[in-house]
């Protein structure tokens, strides 16, 4: 989870008479998050043979980030048969693998066991996981609104998020197209 409800809780001073709705709250508003920015998870978590087409240039982007280590990185040839690449061939990066031999053209032609993800989950996505969890607690189904005005105040919406959100999701989005097959 990306959040607790021991510290949701703190945060916003709850007691514990609505601890199963906050929970489920907690659960949804953290696959949304995690699906804004597209990506499988956030926490710390081994891949194991997933497969990739080879860019023709030097860098592998893998679909979840950040990159702690690769186990396992072969070259798959047109008949299936794979090739270890020797570790010491590539770099591991946080969000891609370089190697500057380049990563030949190709579909599925690179196959790849590896761990990516945060051991400890960073304040601003618990912050914008927070955020979402407490809007949808306090104002059920808020997807869709583009701006609110709250007491003196406004609030402002994009699909359905507030700004902030959106601006955590922006930063841990990846910018580019990830070629996972």
């Amino acid at each position: 989870m990306l959040i607790t409800l021991a510290d949701f809780k703190t945060d916003y001073n709850l007691d514990a008479t609505q601890d199963a709705q906050i929970t489920r709250l907690i659960t949804r508003m953290g696959g949304v998050f995690t699906g804004k920015c597209e990506r499988s998870s956030f926490e710390s978590a081994t891949y194991t043979d997933e497969y990739y087409n080879g860019t023709g240039g030097g860098k592998l982007f893998v679909y979840d980030r950040p990159v702690t280590a690769v186990a396992s990185l072969y070259e798959v040839d047109d008949e299936g048969s794979a090739t270890l690449i020797d570790a010491a061939d590539y770099q591991v990066c946080s969000d891609y693998i370089y190697m500057s031999a380049g990563f030949a053209k190709g579909i599925r032609n690179y196959k790849i066991t590896y761990t990516a993800g945060y051991s400890t989950i960073p304040a601003d996505i618990q912050e914008a996981v927070s955020a979402l969890v407490m809007r949808e607690f306090k104002y059920p189904g808020r997807a869709g609104v583009s701006g609110e005005g709250f007491g003196t105040g406004n609030a402002s919406f994009f699909d359905g998020l507030p700004l902030e959100v959106q601006n955590t999701i922006r930063k841990y989005k990846a910018n580019w197209i990830i070629t996972k097959a």
